[in-house]
């Protein structure tokens, strides 16, 4: 990008000369938005840039690409065939419990997709991708995994959402209450930090996974002092669920809405989580030729986000397909 690019009010001319713009949230997004674009909305061509290449746009990721789009409301009012040319895309998130007003201020703006989910991560988690992840790992094929097997694993996986549920309440409770980033802990575990790591986990719980995270000294110390981090989550969740289901009554959330106050990430770590137990366990002879068992969680997570269920995609696509390409 020259700097006339750079310069969110030149984008419209962008587009008319070289085709769409979609404006995501992180230069990570970018390679999901393109392949969605390419392989299923049939809109090959189209630009995807992070909000934060342009100069105006100088905030996190989400608010980014919200104050993008406000920047471009003139634009899309004037010419209604903007909005053919020039789309941002941001995750649900929190902001429709942190800052009610935001949220309906945000609804009402042009050429902005709000996804469905709390973030993207989530669109990943469905039969389909769960049957091309096996085949991978193993030497079946489509036709040697059954719908009964997999309608197992899937109900396993959801009859273990009850913890997920009540991390994601914890989290989006603590988020509106203190304005803390919900996994903040969970970076500073990361980089060892174990002191403020192990101050604000006493406030906000977090899924861990992983397994290179059994090496980091803050993990070990967490193991040291709760026996783990699953009971460290039980006996911290024990002691708020009062809070929690009244945080829900008040917002009118239910578990039925897992997937709108779940971190995408928490809630794809959590099903592989649940996955990878089960195949362990698994003797079928024609799927399970080689040992899943060798398999590491790290391995599936990133493995399940190369594959696209178009119906679970279908909004994106659909607002996708509305683009119109030079």
């Amino acid at each position: 990008m020259d700097n006339l690019e750079r310069k969110i009010e030149n984008i419209f001319i962008q587009a008319e000369m070289s085709g769409a713009i979609v404006i995501v949230e992180a230069l990570s997004d970018r390679q999901i938005y393109t392949q969605l674009a390419d392989k299923f909305a049939s809109q090959v061509g189209v630009t995807i840039y992070p909000a934060n290449y342009f100069e105006e746009c100088n905030a996190d990721n989400c608010e980014n690409v919200i104050q993008a789009i406000r920047i471009l409301q003139d634009g899309f009012n004037e010419d209604a065939d903007n909005l053919k040319h020039v789309l941002g895309i941001i995750d649900r998130d929190s902001t429709a419990y942190q800052n009610p007003e935001k949220w309906v201020e945000i609804n009402q703006l042009k050429g902005l997709l709000i996804l469905r989910y709390y973030s993207i991560e989530t669109y990943f988690v469905t039969s389909n991708n769960l049957s091309q992840v096996i085949c991978a790992f193993t030497k079946a094929i489509p036709t040697d995994i059954s719908a009964t097997f997999l309608a197992e694993l899937e109900k396993t996986f959801k009859e273990s959402q009850e913890i997920l549920y009540y991390m994601g309440l914890d989290a989006l409770m603590t988020h509106c209450q203190e304005g803390k980033f919900f996994n903040k802990w969970w970076s500073n575990l990361r980089f060892d930090k174990m002191k403020k790591g192990l101050e604000v986990a006493k406030k906000c719980s977090c899924l861990i996974f992983t397994q290179d995270t059994k090496q980091h000294k803050a993990f070990k110390k967490i193991k040291k002092t709760f026996g783990g981090i699953e009971a460290f989550n039980a006996e911290h969740l024990g002691r708020k669920k009062n809070d929690l289901d009244k945080f829900a009554f008040q917002n009118k959330i239910s578990a039925s809405q897992i997937k709108e106050i779940v971190s995408g990430k928490w809630y794809l770590l959590h099903y592989v989580k649940t996955i990878h137990e089960e195949l362990k366990k698994q003797k079928h002879p024609s799927i399970f030729a080689y040992k899943v068992k060798g398999i590491d969680e790290n391995h599936l997570y990133h493995q399940i986000m190369n594959y696209f269920d178009p119906k679970e995609f279908e909004d994106i696509i659909k607002r996708l397909k509305q683009l119109k390409i030079n």
